[in-house]
Order: C-alpha cells, then sequence, then structure tokens
C-alpha cells in the first residue's frame, strides 16, 4: 500500500445518483479494505433513500447543510457535523435548501463505491426494475425502506 495525494480533480471517476455527484476518493484497494471515502455534493432538494448497510459509515458535511435521518429521527447536519451511523442502521440524508451540500462519506470495508457506481447505472434511465433493485442491494448487504414522506 502506498501513501497518496489525490487533488479535487483527481477523484476516481465521479458519476450520478439520485440528484448527487459522488466522487471516489479512496478506494478499497487504497486501504487493504479497511475504508473507502466518496465526496458527494447534494443538489438542492437533493436526497438518498432510507436504507440500511453491512458497514459502518460516518459523514463530515463540508459544506451547506444535510438533514441526517438515523432510524425515526432526523438530526439537522450544518457544515461541521459528523455523524457515525452503526452497521445496520436504517438512515438517508437530503439537502432541504436550496443550495448544495457537499458531505465526505466514510464507509468501513469494500463495497460501497462498487454499491453508488451500480445504483447510478441501474438509475441513469429512471426507477430501476424491482428485481434488479433487490439483486443489485442485496449483493452490497443494503437493505432500502419504503420512504417515509
Amino acid at each position: 500500500m502506498l501513501a497518496q495525494v489525490r487533488t479535487a480533480a483527481q477523484a476516481l471517476g465521479a458519476f450520478s445518483l439520485m440528484g448527487s455527484v459522488m466522487e471516489p476518493l479512496v478506494r478499497a484497494e487504497d486501504t487493504a479494505q479497511a475504508y473507502e471515502l466518496v465526496r458527494t455534493t447534494v443538489g438542492p432538494q437533493g436526497r438518498s433513500p432510507l436504507h440500511s448497510m453491512s458497514r459502518d459509515k460516518v459523514f463530515v458535511v463540508v459544506a451547506g447543510e444535510l438533514v441526517i435521518t438515523l432510524g425515526e429521527e432526523d438530526h439537522a447536519a450544518p457544515a461541521g457535523t459528523v455523524v457515525h451511523v452503526p452497521s445496520g442502521t436504517a438512515h438517508r440524508y437530503r439537502n432541504p435548501t436550496a443550495d448544495p451540500a457537499q458531505v465526505l462519506v466514510v464507509t468501513t470495508g469494500a463495497g460501497h463505491v462498487d454499491f453508488l457506481a451500480g445504483m447510478s447505472a441501474l438509475t441513469v434511465d429512471g426507477p430501476p426494475a424491482p428485481e434488479a433493485l433487490a439483486e443489485h442491494t442485496a449483493a452490497h448487504g443494503v437493505r432500502m425502506f419504503p420512504p417515509r414522506d
């Protein structure tokens, strides 16, 4: 494993997903499978669906403001907020503002970047087929929950 420095222009293949731009900065192969890091720019009113994962996740809000749902509770997350999401915890983020927000997302283990990239491909033309979504989420240890609002 080699030490690395990456500038914003050297992100590892940015892609769009549900109103956000995902920029992988560190992949699992860079960390002996220990963690992955993605810079996410969440567009105005952008959101992720309510879901849980088989790995821990940490959000570090670096610009703007998000609301992060953990279980049944919403938490305001302005710039500077750090949120730890333990494995198996239902969670989502949303940007309630008219301005973009930026968050660094660290996940333990490997596979989160591949999951996100696969979701991007599945949703590029609109909502994915339910069977394809179920297969993709199960393969990556992700469980989706019905929307609450």
